[in-house]
């Protein structure tokens, strides 16, 4: 009669996790957000170069800035990092979400992006 019955009967049935779960110390994808690119680096168009939560960083010369705070190269060329003095205009909506009880200058760091030099190899074709 005991070998009809199956084996889990017999011995009782295990419960093993499905997967990972996420705890205290896990918490999903580590590292997507701050800087991607560092000064000096050559980026081309439509290249990440710095994810935020809210805006600690500013776009600067050639950089857009897109959804949920993200800053990216408009043009091909190399990353300047600047830190400039600003002054926020206190009507704006952003600067009263983010910056509600600042008043004057500020300093900001700004990403720019300077573009490469156009090569100077020209043939005359035609002279008018």
């Amino acid at each position: 009669m005991w070998a009809l019955l199956p084996i889990f009967f017999i011995l009782g049935s295990v419960r093993h996790a499905s997967g990972k779960g996420i705890g205290p110390g896990n918490h999903g994808k580590p590292g997507r957000h701050g800087w991607k690119y560092q000064h000096n680096a050559i980026v081309t168009n439509g290249t990440t170069l710095a994810h935020q939560y809210n805006l600690r960083w500013c776009p600067g010369l050639n950089v857009g800035l897109g959804k949920r705070g993200q800053l990216y190269a408009k043009v091909p060329g190399r990353v300047v990092v600047t830190c400039e003095k600003t002054e926020f205009d206190p009507e704006n909506n952003w600067v009263k979400k983010w910056y509600p009880n600042r008043v004057g200058v500020m300093y900001k760091k700004y990403f720019n992006v300077i573009p490469d030099p156009q090569h100077n190899n020209f043939k005359l074709v035609d002279k008018i």
